[in-house]
């Protein structure tokens, strides 16, 4: 049987953004701006599994959520 990913790809330095605080992770409301593709993707039902790519120093941000 064949699986289906999804890559978010959250990884970016925002440098042309500005800013110390990476694009995917500043607030839009109550949640991350990562947060919004990241639910869309975990409720697609065709997707089995999600790979969620970002910065090593945010790992453990992530994790937690």
């Amino acid at each position: 049987m064949m699986k289906t990913a999804a890559i978010l790809l959250a990884a970016g330095k925002s440098e042309r953004f500005g800013g110390e605080t990476p694009k995917p992770f500043l607030y839009l409301g109550d949640k991350q701006i990562y947060q919004f593709s990241l639910s869309v993707f975990t409720n697609y039902p065709q997707i089995d599994f999600l790979i969620l790519v970002v910065p090593k120093h945010k790992l453990a941000e992530v994790s937690n959520k």
